[in-house]
């Protein structure tokens, strides 16, 4: 879930990464959770996961803010706009791709959302491309202001005239107004750069305004998208990807709202400030899984999707509250472990020693 590797490492933003991989582990695999009346230590287990759910529209908003922020201090890096811009277009056309197989795998050849509206990792493409354009403008910041503006107009549109559109703003991976997270979250590393960390904390002051307005009003901070769907009567497809069901089902997709966007501002620049200003202390196990799992966010959302979806195949999933926090920390385990690995395999000594210097060496001895 990160644009690439290209990216400068920051503590606080991979451990922002890898926390919101951690809460989405725990809202997907509590979906596969039976609902029932649990008494006891099940009973607090699943307290603790239902008021965790509440996060969710958190948890999608994080990943979009944290690539913004990431793209910024990536273009830090390059002396040439114009190549650094390619890499991200091909790196976004390789998310696009995955979030297509992904979808097939899920939900099977279901058009239109197959095409435009596959999974999250395609709004984070859309997101990875438009943001690289503005960040390599003449004016970057009036670029992604507009960026911003355009899409929160065009969302506030479709919810004036009720308007569900596949692609735009409803199916699995609905891209408005979730590319506007991801240019909030450019502006606001844009501003941290030319102002330090205090840009951090104005912004944090500065979002308290709009939350509270929008507590007020008391609107909606999601909205509901229906889309038609092949029925494979399951939770996913591939057990009978090649059959063509005759009956198709109408599914359900939430997304953002305009009033949510503008909630949800408060709480991710709160975390990040937080999580920056614990940088040195997430460098220290066991906190330091997180930033482990950040910086290797893609690979883990993809490994948790196969896991999860093996299990609801072989109906193996959990059946109790208890059952679903051991599931999470499966994942969280296995995550860490195979992020682990990776990074081990990339430090690996990559040739051998001269032993033809050595045994000389020896001779003087």
């Amino acid at each position: 879930m990160s644009p690439g590797s290209e990216l400068r490492r920051e503590a606080g933003v991979d451990a922002y990464r890898g926390l919101s991989v951690v809460l989405m582990y725990i809202v997907h695999a509590r979906r596969l959770e039976p609902r029932g009346s649990w008494e006891g230590a099940q009973r607090g287990a699943e307290t603790v996961l239902s008021w965790l759910m509440w996060s969710e529209p958190f948890i999608a908003a994080s990943f979009l803010f944290i690539v913004g922020f990431s793209l910024v201090l990536s273009r830090e890096r390059t002396r040439d706009p114009g190549r650094w811009r390619r890499r991200l277009l091909r790196r976004a056309l390789g998310l696009y791709g995955l979030a297509v197989l992904l979808f097939v795998l899920h939900y099977g050849f279901a058009l239109p959302d197959l095409l435009v509206s596959p999974d999250i990792l395609s709004v984070i493409a859309i997101a990875i491309a438009t943001v690289a354009v503005t960040l390599t403008t003449s004016r970057p910041v009036v670029a992604t202001l507009g960026l911003t503006g355009v899409t929160l107009a065009v969302t506030a549109a479709c919810e004036l005239f009720d308007v569900s559109l596949p692609g735009l703003n409803a199916g699995p991976g609905g891209a408005l107004p979730l590319v506007a997270f991801t240019s909030a979250g450019a502006l606001l590393a844009t501003a941290q750069r030319r102002w330090s960390r205090r840009a951090l904390d104005v912004a944090v002051a500065a979002a308290v305004v709009p939350l509270i307005i929008v507590l007020l009003l008391g609107v909606p901070w999601t909205r509901l998208h229906v889309s038609l769907h092949p029925d494979y009567a399951g939770e996913v497809a591939i057990a009978e990807i090649f059959t063509v069901p005759e009956a198709r089902v109408r599914l359900l997709f939430w997304n953002h709202t305009v009033a949510g966007w503008f909630g949800l501002l408060l709480p991710l620049a709160a975390v990040l400030r937080l999580l920056v200003a614990a940088e040195s202390w997430l460098q220290r196990a066991p906190a330091s899984l997180l930033g482990l799992i950040g910086r290797h966010a893609l690979a883990a959302y993809v490994g948790h999707l196969i896991a999860l979806g093996l299990l609801d195949l072989v109906g193996r999933g959990p059946q109790n509250p208890v059952q679903t926090w051991l599931l999470v920390a499966a994942l969280v385990t296995a995550a860490a472990s195979a992020s682990a690995g990776r990074e081990a395999w990339k430090r690996r000594p990559t040739t051998a020693p001269d032993r033809g210097t050595v045994h000389a060496a020896d001779r003087r001895r």
